[in-house]
C-alpha cells in the first residue's frame, strides 16, 4: 500500500483553525487591561478563524482533485472553524446585550 502525500493546505488550514482561539485566549489572558482591547482580540480571532476556514476548504477541494491525503484534516478544520465562528457570533451578541449596562472604571 502506497502512502499518499498530505496536502499542505489541509494541514495548514487545520492548524490555523485549531490555534486561532488558543492564541486569542493567551493574548487576552496575558494583557492586564484586556477589556480595553477586547475588540482587537475578537477581530484577530475572527480573522484567524476565517483564514482557517478558507484554507481548510481550499485544501479539501485541492486534495480531492489531486488525489492527495489530508482530506480528513481539511474537513476537521472546516468543522472547527464553523464552530468557532458560531462562538464568536454568540460572544458578540453577549457583548452587545450586556454592554449597555456594564461600565468599566479606569
Amino acid at each position: 500500500m502506497e502512502k499518499k502525500k498530505l496536502s499542505i493546505t489541509c494541514v495548514l488550514g487545520f492548524a490555523v483553525s485549531v490555534l486561532a482561539p488558543v492564541t486569542a485566549f493567551f493574548l487576552a489572558v496575558n494583557n492586564v487591561q484586556w477589556y480595553k482591547y477586547y475588540m482587537t482580540f475578537l477581530g484577530l480571532s475572527g480573522l484567524s478563524v476565517f483564514a482557517g476556514l478558507v484554507l481548510s476548504i481550499a485544501g479539501t477541494v485541492s486534495a480531492k482533485r489531486s488525489g492527495k491525503g489530508g482530506r480528513g484534516l481539511g474537513i476537521a478544520g472546516i468543522v472547527i472553524s464553523l464552530l468557532e465562528m458560531i462562538g464568536v457570533i454568540l460572544f458578540i451578541i453577549c457583548l452587545i446585550w450586556l454592554g449597555t449596562g456594564v461600565q468599566m472604571s479606569n
